[in-house]
């Protein structure tokens, strides 16, 4: 469980700072960690293979949640009125 939720957190993390060919490395360092843990705490293969799914699955989602939020969180308000604006500049200034 704890993996899992920092699996999330450090997935969120590299989407925000970096870009889609940094994921396949990472599911990867992730995949290993979970196999050396579980062979370590001796579970069995189908433990063993449901924890690397559930930690690559959850690097995944952080790494989308990484890429979605900033932008979601980037709007500015306009002085003066209740409008809100995107920085990116694809809307036009009134």
């Amino acid at each position: 469980m704890g993996f899992t939720i920092f699996a999330t957190i450090v997935g969120a993390i590299l989407g925000m700072r970096f870009r889609a060919p940094v994921l396949g490395p990472a599911v990867l360092i992730a995949a290993a960690v979970a196999i050396v843990s579980g062979v370590a705490s001796g579970d069995g293969a189908k433990a063993i293979a449901l924890s690397v799914i559930v930690v690559a699955g959850s690097l995944q989602v952080g790494y989308i949640a990484g890429c979605i939020l900033p932008a979601m969180f980037a709007a500015t308000r306009v002085s003066g009125s209740d409008r809100v604006v995107p920085t990116s500049g694809l809307s036009k200034p009134v």
